[in-house]
């Protein structure tokens, strides 16, 4: 009779030791929803782009050549050396969620499908010296993102990649100096070129001055990359992977004792 008992018990362990992982698993939440080119693939073309790029404007702006030149000579290789480094991974962001459950009733969520191929292209190119690069882009096929301006982070210096958010939109929103040419799709049309500096811009606690340059698409370097979507995380908290650690050590403990009990 004890050992019937001893049975059952161990069963109902077993069933709510796995409800609890089951519900840990459902629950999880991505840190945010990106089209995520393949790295190596990406961080050749980005170099090129980069290298033609900044040859451009450094002809276009020989006052600052001693600027870029500096700027360079960490950008040698796909590998920068500090202080400009790569970032993470080469993607577009579609939505955030900050690891937020409410989040996940968002209409972005909601209409995200994991592991479907994107088109990544553009030909301009922004850059902050010793801040930060980034280039927008207009992903194909259509994909609704939370994101003003749609992009991707090449390098990264002073500041942060989320960062370019800041910047871009200093430029194509909020009354900025490209406002109209971005609504009106200039910088989608591939034959369609621009060299500008915006000067003395705020972003953040910095007051920066902003490099911009489109060129032909079809005749100079660019970024053409495929993308997959993919829900993604940078650093998971820790408190979660380790509470659903200790709670499957806990089920498993008491699951061994019973079977022991059984056994023995």
């Amino acid at each position: 009779m004890v050992k019937l008992q001893a049975i059952c018990l161990f069963f109902l362990v077993l069933n709510v030791g796995f409800t609890v992982c089951d519900n840990n698993a459902s629950q999880s939440v991505p840190q945010y929803l990106a089209l995520v080119a393949d790295t190596k693939i990406a961080s050749a073309q980005v170099q090129d782009f980069i290298v033609q790029q900044m040859a451009n404007l450094k002809q276009k702006y020989p006052e600052a050549a001693a600027l870029i030149d500096q700027d360079m000579k960490s950008l040698s290789t796909a590998n920068p050396t500090l202080p400009w480094q790569n970032p993470a991974d080469f993607h577009t962001t579609v939505f955030y969620l900050g690891y937020d459950p409410k989040n996940m009733e968002s209409e972005y969520y909601k209409q995200f499908v994991p592991g479907k191929t994107y088109t990544l292209q553009s030909s301009t190119f922004v850059y902050v010296p010793g801040a930060i690069m980034c280039t927008p882009v207009f992903p194909a096929p259509s994909i609704n993102i939370a994101n003003k301006c749609p992009h991707i982070t090449l390098k990264i210096d002073k500041f942060q990649a989320f960062q370019s958010n800041a910047v871009l939109e200093s430029l194509f929103t909020n009354n900025g100096p490209l406002q109209t040419q971005y609504q009106n799709g200039f910088f989608m049309q591939q034959e369609q070129t621009l060299t500008q500096k915006i000067q003395n811009v705020k972003i953040g606690n910095d007051i920066v001055d902003i490099y911009i340059i489109k060129t032909n698409y079809n005749t100079d370097k660019h970024i053409d990359l495929k993308a997959t979507s993919q829900y993604c995380d940078d650093a998971k908290p820790k408190e979660t992977s380790s509470t659903s650690s200790k709670q499957l050590d806990f089920f498993l403990s008491i699951m061994i004792a019973a079977l022991s009990y059984l056994l023995f």
